[in-house]
């Protein structure tokens, strides 16, 4: 988010006079990058990730920790020491992310096809961390934290903002021309394939009329249906000077486009560059060290790899993909919810698949369906691909084994889940009272742990119950 006080940023009421005109030049902006790039494909498969950290401000007299609002500060002094240590693991990009006390990272470069980049992901991570703190002031409690928000924020976070939840687009907006039934922050409503598109079984409405704007000028069926349900909400932000632009730009789609935080999106390539067609892959949970978030990477691709060599299927009707992100939304949800999930991987019989309700240790390591079938796990059928890769080096191989173990301890209980482990670390608190209320002490001890905890300072506490000793033996080899 640009903060910068030459662009006069508009009211909201402002913004609304707009929002017809930003809509239409957005889906005109869309239509012409969608014709010189259509045709790019057989690109090479490269991939990466993407972190945000959080800025906190400890203060040791007062016991507080409070958000530390200087991205804008920092980000000069990242980007210029991120451009003198490029080394061996692919260096690192810096950039703000929407709130002034966020700060966004990814590798430089992206990782390629070869088995050995597994490897490299958790040593980017740890430089790319290691330059935030190279940048902040240490000595007076200024820290980054990969944690999805800070302790207390959530029962205040609303008052900050002067919109009502209908302008933040958190519910739906029953006075505007569309009733809405998901939020910006929820699952997709379509599958883009026309080999899926008998899955797409939730309501999503759609602008007609420029659904027919962007099938006259060229795009596919179904992702123009797609983008004519992301273009039915407003836009958030909108500076004065950026009002008026023409359709070379691709300002206005992207206001839009961009500010649908759903769970997965298809992201054209830009104009210029030679980035190709992405997906982001938007679910996984930021966790609170490098060793974990480059777990999380590194089952994702392994998955889609397996996915890609096995030619699986592991589709499922939207309304359940939907069914199971309300799911996993509850407490323990890993130990006490089961989910929607194809029975047989390996081939689809289109209408007649079978869905059946799986605990997460069920998905992820095998066992028995409630119907009785044998499901294979995802993680074996990650260890069968691993067996088939010819280039699959002994150190890489060890990496992604303890990897693989903390997913498979998580999902079958064995290691807590961070918000499970975090709730059970503010019950026993001395200064909880147990009234579902963080005060400033215990919101102030939790952040110290965390940064403790992030820099090595302490062991990784809260994966120490593991079964796995060499699993145990890996986490501490990544300490920072």
């Amino acid at each position: 988010m640009d903060t910068s006080p030459q662009r006069k940023l508009l009211s909201w009421t402002e913004i609304r006079t707009y929002s017809d005109y930003v809509r239409q030049e957005g889906i005109k902006q869309f239509i012409n990058l969608y014709r010189k790039v259509k045709d790019r494909k057989a690109e090479p498969f490269v991939w990466g990730d993407e972190i945000e950290y959080i800025l906190i401000k400890s203060d040791d007299v007062k016991k507080t920790a409070r958000v530390l609002p200087k991205n804008t500060l920092l980000l000069p002094q990242l980007n210029e020491i991120s451009t003198k240590e490029t080394r061996d693991n692919h260096g690192s990009i810096w950039m703000t992310e929407y709130g002034s006390n966020q700060l966004e990272s990814t590798p430089a470069r992206p990782f390629g096809c070869t088995f050995s980049a597994f490897s490299t992901v958790e040593a980017n991570m740890r430089l790319r961390r290691q330059q935030v703190k190279e940048v902040l002031d240490g000595e007076n409690g200024e820290v980054c934290l990969t944690i999805t928000q800070l302790p207390r924020w959530r029962a205040f976070s609303e008052s900050l903002d002067g919109r009502s939840k209908e302008e933040r687009g958190l519910k739906p907006l029953k006075q505007s021309q569309f009733v809405i039934p998901k939020s910006r922050f929820d699952t997709v409503s379509f599958y883009l394939s026309s080999e899926n598109a008998f899955l797409n079984d939730v309501t999503a409405p759609y602008d007609e009329v420029m659904l027919q704007q962007l099938l006259n000028g060229g795009v596919d069926v179904d992702l123009a249906r797609n983008i004519a349900y992301i273009f039915i909400r407003e836009p958030l932000t909108l500076y004065e000077e950026t009002i008026h632009q023409n359709e070379e730009d691709t300002g206005h789609f992207y206001n839009i486009f961009s500010t649908n935080w759903q769970s997965l999106r298809l992201k054209p390539p830009p104009l210029e560059g030679d980035i190709g067609w992405r997906v982001e892959f938007r679910p996984l949970e930021v966790q609170l060290t490098d060793f974990e978030n480059a777990a999380y990477v590194t089952f994702v691709m392994l998955l889609v790899r397996a996915i890609d060599k096995f030619k699986l299927d592991l589709t499922v009707p939207i309304s359940k993909v939907d069914s199971n992100m309300k799911e996993a939304q509850a407490r323990d949800a890993v130990e006490r919810k089961t989910f929607f999930f194809k029975e047989t991987l390996e081939s689809r019989s289109g209408e007649k698949d079978t869905y059946t309700q799986m605990s997460i240790d069920v998905i992820m390591n095998g066992g028995v369906t409630p119907s009785g079938a044998e499901f294979p796990g995802l993680i074996p059928i990650i260890k069968r691909y691993i067996t088939t890769e010819e280039h699959a080096d002994d150190t890489t191989s060890a990496t992604i084994s303890r990897y693989l173990q903390l997913i498979s301890d998580r999902a079958a209980g064995r290691v807590n889940t961070i918000a499970k482990w975090i709730r059970n670390l503010v019950a026993e608190h001395p200064d909880y009272k147990h009234d579902s209320v963080i005060s400033e002490r215990i919101n102030y001890d939790l952040v110290k742990y965390f940064s403790d905890i992030s820099n090595g300072i302490v062991g990784p506490q809260h994966l120490n119950n593991t079964l796995s000793r060499d699993y145990q033996a890996g986490v501490e080899s990544t300490e920072c």
